[in-house]
């Protein structure tokens, strides 16, 4: 590699990318040029240490970051070959492709997304006449994919049904989802369907117990990389392992100080496991930042350091001092919008563009009130993480379609029997599901035998003229997967009815999906509409790229942000309860929320702005006062935070918080036989004991009150310091 390439990277990244093969992991911090560093590794293993392109494997968290990275090493190194860099999805998709017939499965199955899911779940209520008060389809779903992701297998969640009393809603509760996802599971097998959860769980199935594939996957690899190894969940960090023969000849990078997917299974200790699984490990830090300015840096550094137990970094950078950050307290969240599209107005007057501008906050719901007051000022704005492409009516069903084609697909075929409109009404449907059903067949062979049913004669002839169609589809050869779709589209008459609609964005929808399917047969020649309709499955979509831009102003879930960097942020809704979530009290989950504030802190690249609101709000079907987020005092007092906050406890006239005080105060006069004699003192942090709210953490204290945030459904309450159903937990 030309010397000069790598003297673009500072000391520490050079000395990762040029690292001994063995084993290393990379703390690499927000901005410190991470991607760069894999990038340039892996062209470094290729023209310095001459390993073959072919057999590198390195795992990436989303497509995007897979296409990105080869893109970048062929600027490095021309026409290279790089066959196993994609997500654990992706390469997991390859592993099933070859050896899944060693489970005794096809390897033509289809892959479900959610939607999929949630309609399989809908059928199975509706077969076992099932109250979906019990439990809701989404929650159930949730349950199922819970169930699966602790690999606890459908025997071992029926063994537990052993002691179900059937009174007791809870274990209805857990009676119902048993019996769906056994159910679920069974409905996956007959119709040849995977999850998501299926692709990382039967490889890592095959490899665990099949001794020949392990060895012979083991040796397609001689280097293995993992990008974003903080979010890696103990599934993907045992099919690492079980593709790593030596414990050695890996690189992993990831910033333990952005682990915020506890959720979906990862967890901070992954990288000291990694360190005593994995031979003579070599740790490199990155901690120079390229991104946010001193100031920023600064503020971020003084939050994060209050997490215990961490890998000790603390980010500097060379960038200027910039602007001072911003933190404000409003007396409503109404007026804290207002002070949000203020802010926004005075940079765009500096010359910032709208694409300059994002605004985070914790959970979708809160984008209401900012929503507003963007539509009010007429400023343009999008959500990232809207409606995809993939998502929208008609590439559903076209889709539909092409799975119907290329399998027996009963969620296909349920979805577009009757569209466009064939006289197959919904209550035929259910007769034939019934037929199927009973009959153990499929539902595309029960629609075969529909003289067979109870139907009437033009249902009978509308479902034999539907499968007619189909097998015409199946037996014609086409010349391309283009002329496929298109040969679908006009006989089934879908395309007509969208031009006498005049659905002209769905017809356009329906040419790009064309180019999509023209794309894939470019890179993929002689391959199959299957194997097309497995690629897909792993793609959320680009349209959200295509969106950012445009020059709006990005609004997104402080998760969804991580990756990415903009000019301003905005970080709205700073209040207990959301930073940190209502439902996280205790220590772990507490450095958790701790991290997600400081992941939205470091996005900003020039100015940061930090906003809550006061008041009275309904949270958890209660009213409750808002407080600001207990995480303001890790860092409230840095030199360079500009604070606006006005008096909150006014005398003089009546605020909705100066007469929530002053009701407090009524009752205390009323209460004095349920008070302490003696003075009861707390701090911010203190841990306590309600009677009826159980435990809590104390955010809050004034005069005679303590701000008191309890676990899940209670939030955060204002008690009396010296009522008696209050006390202080020992240390």
């Amino acid at each position: 590699m030309d010397k000069e390439l790598l003297n673009r990277l500072n000391d520490d990244q050079k000395k990762a990318a040029t690292s001994n093969l063995g084993s290393t992991m990379v703390v690499a911090g927000a901005g410190s040029g991470k991607t760069a560093v894999l990038v340039y590794r892996i062209a470094y293993l290729i023209s310095e240490l001459g390993l073959n392109p072919k057999k590198i494997l390195a795992f990436t968290f989303t497509n995007k970051a897979a296409n990105e990275m080869k893109k970048r090493i062929n600027l490095l190194i021309n026409n290279v070959n790089l066959n196993y860099i994609g997500t654990f999805h992706s390469i997991c998709l390859r592993i099933l492709r070859e050896e899944i017939s060693c489970l005794g499965r096809n390897n033509d199955f289809s892959i479900i997304d959610e939607d999929d899911q949630l309609s399989i779940v809908r059928e199975i209520y509706a077969k076992r006449q099932i109250d979906k008060s019990i439990i809701s389809f989404q929650n159930c779903l949730n349950h199922i994919n819970n169930l699966k992701s602790l690999n606890v297998t459908v025997d071992e969640a029926m063994e537990e049904l052993v002691n179900i009393i059937e009174d007791d809603f809870e274990n209805k509760k857990k009676y119902v989802i048993t019996v769906v996802y056994k159910d679920y599971q069974q409905y996956l097998v007959n119709n040849n369907l995977l999850d998501f959860d299926d692709l990382i769980k039967f490889a890592k199935l095959i490899l665990e117990t099949k001794t020949e594939i392990r060895n012979k996957w083991q040796n397609r690899f001689d280097y293995i990389l993992v990008d974003e190894f903080q979010d890696t969940n103990p599934d993907q960090y045992e099919l690492i392992k079980l593709l790593n023969k030596t414990r050695s000849n890996i690189f992993v990078v990831g910033d333990p100080d952005q682990m915020i997917y506890s959720w979906r299974g990862a967890y901070k200790e992954i990288f000291d496991d990694f360190r005593k699984e994995f031979n003579d490990v070599e740790l490199i830090i990155l901690d120079k930042n390229y991104r946010s300015t001193k100031k920023i840096l600064s503020v971020s550094n003084q939050l994060i350091e209050k997490n215990k137990n961490r890998i000790k970094k603390n980010l500097y950078t060379e960038n200027e001092d910039g602007n001072n950050i911003i933190y404000y307290e409003a007396e409503s969240p109404e007026q804290e919008s207002k002070w949000v599209i203020s802010k926004i107005k005075d940079l765009l007057k500096q010359g910032y563009r709208y694409k300059d501008i994002a605004i985070l906050y914790r959970s979708n719901f809160l984008s209401r009130n900012i929503e507003q007051e963007l539509v009010h000022s007429g400023l343009p704005y999008f959500i990232f993480g809207g409606f995809k492409f993939y998502q929208r009516k008609e590439i559903k069903d076209a889709i539909s379609y092409l799975k119907l084609i290329s399998n027996n697909d009963e969620l296909s075929l349920s979805r577009i029997y009757n569209t466009p409109r064939r006289k197959i009404s919904e209550q035929s449907l259910t007769k034939i599901k019934s037929f199927a059903y009973l009959n153990k067949i499929n539902l595309f062979d029960a629609f075969k035998r529909v003289e067979e049913i109870d139907l009437s004669k033009q249902a009978i002839n509308a479902c034999l003229d539907f499968v007619k169609l189909i097998e015409e589809f199946r037996n014609k050869k086409f010349n391309s997967l283009t002329d496929m779709l298109d040969y679908v589209l006009d006989n089934t008459g879908y395309r007509k009815e969208l031009i006498e609609n005049q659905e002209e964005n769905r017809l356009e929808n329906l040419e790009e999906l064309k180019n999509a399917l023209a794309q894939f047969e470019f890179k993929n020649p002689n391959s199959t509409i299957t194997e097309y309709l497995q690629e897909i499955s792993l793609y959320t979509t680009a349209d959200e790229e295509s969106k950012q831009n445009q020059d709006c102003i990005i609004l997104m879930t402080v998760h969804l942000s991580k990756g990415l960097e903009f000019k301003n942020v905005f970080i709205i809704e700073f209040n207990d309860g959301f930073f940190p979530s209502y439902k996280s009290i205790d220590g772990d989950a507490i450095d958790e929320e701790r991290r997600i504030a400081y992941v939205a802190m470091t996005r900003a690249q020039q100015n940061l702005f930090i906003a809550n609101s006061r008041g009275v709000a309904f949270m958890n079907d209660s009213q409750q006062r808002k407080m600001p987020s207990r995480f303001v005092k890790d860092f409230i007092k840095n030199d360079y935070i500009e604070k606006y906050v006005r008096d909150f406890l006014p005398t003089d006239h009546g605020s909705h918080d100066s007469y929530y005080f002053n009701q407090l105060k009524d009752k205390q006069i009323n209460l004095e036989d349920n008070l302490h004699d003696n003075d009861v003192e707390f701090t911010i942090g203190d841990l306590v004991n309600h009677q009826k709210f159980g435990s809590g953490v104390v955010v809050g204290v004034m005069n005679d009150y303590v701000d008191i945030t309890f676990k899940y459904p209670y939030g955060t309450k204002t008690i009396l310091k010296k009522h008696k159903s209050l006390s202080k937990k020992s240390n």
